[in-house]
């Protein structure tokens, strides 16, 4: 593309466009791209072992579903949703400076 039709196509593009109105495309296209991003960060996150399903808390759990992959390559394994490490007559979790302790409520 010559210089001479790459300054008509910005000129074209540059018209009739303020720019309050340029300013607002470029934040609604940024937070367009959040939300996306925000959506594939909420799917469940790929894993090769139990180790790599962090729940944030020791609190609860969550383990690694292979899905037919014994390989370890990762390919298509997710973890699974986080559970309380707690539950039956104790289901009060409690991080004490020994790790955690299941309580009675």
């Amino acid at each position: 593309m010559d210089q001479d039709k790459f300054d008509a196509i910005a000129k074209s593009l540059g018209t009739g466009a303020s720019r309050r109105r340029v300013v607002r495309g470029a934040g609604a296209a940024a937070l367009a791209a959040l939300g996306l991003g925000a959506r594939a960060a909420g799917a469940a996150p790929g894993c090769r072992s139990d180790a790599d399903c962090d729940c944030g808390s020791p609190c609860f759990t969550s383990f690694c579903n292979r899905s037919g992959n014994s390989g370890g390559g990762g390919g298509g394994n997710t973890c699974s949703p986080c559970a309380p490490v707690c539950t039956g007559d104790r289901p009060v979790c409690q991080e004490t400076s020994r790790g955690i302790r299941c309580r009675r409520a």
